[in-house]
């Protein structure tokens, strides 16, 4: 038995259903992105620009061959440093001064005790004699009341 027309117009899509169903161009423009927003999610040249290092970055972060020279030692600096032959002489002792330093001989032979005046220091048989008591004194002593 077949089914009355008002049936089968019911079972099938209408026109208005079907535009229901299928994406309009309209929906299909809002899915897509937009120029505008491909661009606002792309990074422009000037983005990329800001984000890359300058040539005038660079030299400022990098040490310039001015600042090298500073940082560095020059000669004239090593030179004051550095003691010069003159100030070494200053500071060792010549030959000169190690000869006032050290005693000479005719300092040591004023140092040192002549044969002469050991005799005079020392006592001599002469005096010896003259200190002890003589026989002859030793007599008279005895004798005397």
């Amino acid at each position: 038995m077949q089914s009355p027309p008002h049936e089968a117009a019911h079972r099938e899509e209408s026109p208005h259903e079907t535009a229901h169903r299928e994406e309009s161009p309209h929906e299909a423009a809002h899915r897509e992105e937009s120029p505008h927003e491909t661009a606002h999610r792309e990074e422009s040249p000037h983005e990329a620009a800001y984000r890359e290092e300058s040539p005038h970055e660079t030299a400022h972060r990098e040490e310039s061959p001015h600042e090298a020279a500073y940082r560095e030692e020059s000669p004239h600096e090593a030179a004051h440093r550095e003691e010069s032959p003159h100030e070494t002489a200053h500071r060792e002792e010549s030959p000169h001064e190690a000869a006032y330093r050290e005693e000479s001989p005719h300092e040591a032979a004023y140092r040192e005790e002549s044969p002469h005046e050991t005799a005079h220091r020392e006592e001599s048989p002469h005096e010896a004699a003259y200190r002890e008591e003589s026989p002859h004194e030793a007599a008279y002593r005895e004798e005397s009341p």
